[in-house]
């Protein structure tokens, strides 16, 4: 893995179905980014998916830069 494969940002914007986290938390970002169809990410198992994909593993950059979107289910708040 290179730069990029651990992400910590703060959100900027939120749908309008999301709840939970919300504009100005700080979150951890998941690496891994699962197809979100398969029978193990249904089940809550994402960690299993075949189609998993991680950032920064070649040939799929990192996430160092100055704005990515994610899913909020990869979005980890901080808890203080």
């Amino acid at each position: 893995m290179v730069l990029g494969h651990e992400t910590a940002a703060v959100v900027v914007q939120v749908g309008s179905t999301v709840t939970n986290i919300k504009v100005g938390d700080r979150v951890a970002i998941e690496p891994g980014r699962s197809c979100r169809v398969c029978s193990e990410c249904k089940s809550g198992h994402y960690n299993r998916c075949a189609g998993m994909v991680f950032a920064a593993t070649p040939p799929h950059s990192g996430q160092s830069l100055p704005s990515s979107s994610s899913s909020c289910s990869t979005c980890a708040p901080e808890r203080i």
